[in-house]
């Protein structure tokens, strides 16, 4: 008996497994669960293949294996597609961007947690979509859908592999193939818009980025909604990039509002709107507030530590920031202490080498230069 099967709309290399799972259904003669149950020699039930039918989300490998095999595919070729599909759908982290503005910032979101709870390797991420792209493009053509959104999560992994102009090109070849395919109001064509103004924000064009952002906002509140996420999404980005470009106030009151809008529209602990106090914060200190910044770190802090959990890259990255501008409000020796603490968590959640790692050891020796030198002038 056929059974009716949910796709839902998360592109990608989840999609591609998906949908070619669901070609060898077919082309088995579509066995019920029941009988694909049994065909395993009962070593997973009938509820676990539909589980495994449906994949909503990445199956378990050894679930998955039995499934294949007992259809009859092949399964070094679903292995390949498995490995793809154990990324997260690409999603531009929100608050790193706006840490990393400062010569000793940190990047928030970097590297983003995989399924399992651990950093996601981004070159690996990469490599392997890189890989499947061609099977799909062979599997269902060039510009099926499949393929395009192959195409936009590994643009977007190539930018977090530190190629920023590398993926605004991918992007910029993207876009025109979406725009005939999909459309050029299509969400997906949309948000296609969104990254490529985004990393070529990234790879050094902050004005540019702006423009496009500046472009592409009506259309969405137009087409999506005012309030639709990736409409929020957008402004928050053009906030960003306002402040790259170099007008910092309009930039924290941006964040502003729409600090208050995603409060309302996602809920006040969502991570999107996390994200945006988050940048409001460090906007306010880099208008002159920096007691006003600080203050913000400390409330966010406790609520990212609740939300996200204390080793979060995010909630990381806000310890920093508390740091930075408790030692820019004139407290130089806590400044130190909490970059002191904070180093052995970076070295031991990022690695002793990694980038935010270096970037909290060049900061502790900066603040304890300046804590020595405080501590000297109040005693003499």
């Amino acid at each position: 008996m056929s059974e009716s099967v949910s796709t839902p709309d998360d592109g990608g290399a989840l999609a591609v497994l998906r949908e070619r799972l669901q070609q060898l259904h077919a082309y088995a003669g579509e066995p019920s669960t029941r009988q694909t149950a049994r065909d395993t020699g009962g070593q997973i039930s009938h509820a676990t293949v539909h589980s495994v039918l449906l994949c909503r989300r990445r199956p378990a490998w050894r679930q998955f294996e039995l499934v294949v095999t007992a259809w009859g595919g092949d399964v070094e070729e679903f292995r390949q597609l498995w490995l793809a599909a154990r990324l997260r759908p690409p999603r531009k982290p929100e608050v790193s961007s706006d840490t990393a503005m400062k010569p000793e910032g940190v990047e928030a979101s970097t590297p983003q947690l995989g399924l399992a709870g651990q950093p996601t390797d981004v070159v690996q991420a990469r490599e392997l979509l890189s890989a499947l792209l061609p099977i799909v493009e062979q599997m269902d053509g060039s510009e099926h859908p499949n393929a395009l959104n192959t195409r936009y999560s590994l643009a977007e992994w190539i930018g977090r592999a530190g190629d920023a102009a590398a993926a605004r090109d991918a992007y910029a070849a993207l876009l025109p193939i979406r725009e005939r395919v999909l459309g050029p109001e299509h969400p997906g064509t949309l948000a296609t818009r969104r990254n490529f103004a985004d990393w070529t924000g990234h790879a050094g064009a902050a004005a540019a980025a702006r423009a496009k952002l500046v472009g592409l906002l009506p259309v969405q509140e137009r087409v999506l909604g005012p309030e639709h996420p990736d409409t929020l999404a957008t402004r928050h980005n053009l906030a960003r990039w306002t402040g790259r470009a170099g007008d910092a106030a309009a930039a924290r009151d941006a964040y502003a509002a729409l600090l208050s809008i995603r409060e309302h529209v996602l809920g006040p602990e969502h991570p999107d709107t996390l994200a945006t106090w988050h940048a409001l914060a460090e906007w306010t200190g880099q208008e002159g507030a920096a007691a006003s910044a600080r203050d913000a770190y400390a409330a966010l802090l406790l609520i990212s530590e609740r939300v996200l959990g204390p080793q979060h890259p995010d909630t990381l990255a806000t310890r920093y920031n508390l740091a930075h501008w408790t030692g820019q409000s004139g407290d130089a020796a806590t400044a130190h202490a909490e970059l002191d603490a904070l180093l052995p968590i970076y070295k031991g959640v990022l690695g002793p080498e990694h980038p935010n790692t270096r970037t909290i050891r060049r900061a502790l020796a900066i603040w304890m230069k300046k804590s020595r030198k405080q501590l000297g002038s109040e005693g003499s």
